[in-house]
């Protein structure tokens, strides 16, 4: 299941997923590109679904690019939360997702930052009312 993107209530940001790819990246207007490693996402209903498997590679405003939480990848693997299919298929999308945050490949050029420039734009109000959905 998918979690809050990073940041707080009402602040820009914009998300994208491939059709196919182990990734849900979060374009922020602080200039950080963080994506969750993750099963292909699906449309279940009116929401977007995946299946974090822990790595969060990532592009900070001033070009560094990592990947967080191998130990946790590491834990869940171990207690048999993610198998072996998938823990591998997560590094192997780690790997190449640090390459294309580091050479900007689309999305992680401009294509991210011209979407999430045209959402500003339209200046919606912010998210911030879920109702019966904490945002913590």
């Amino acid at each position: 299941m998918a979690q809050l993107g990073p940041g707080g209530p009402g602040e820009h940001c914009v998300q994208l997923a491939p059709r196919d790819g182990w990734w849900f990246a979060y374009f922020r207007a602080s200039g950080l590109i963080h994506v969750d490693v993750s099963t292909p996402a699906v449309l279940a209903g009116a929401e977007w679904m995946f299946e974090d498997l822990e790595l969060d590679p990532f592009r900070r405003p001033d070009g560094t690019v990592g990947t967080e939480d191998w130990d946790e990848l590491a834990e869940a693997h171990a207690v048999e939360l993610i198998s072996d299919v998938e823990r591998d298929a997560a590094v192997a999308a780690a790997r190449a997702l640090e390459h294309d945050l580091s050479a900007g490949v689309e999305p992680f050029g401009r294509v991210g930052w011209d979407r999430l420039a045209a959402a500003v734009a339209l200046e919606l109000p912010p998210l911030t009312d879920f109702a019966d959905r904490p945002l913590d």
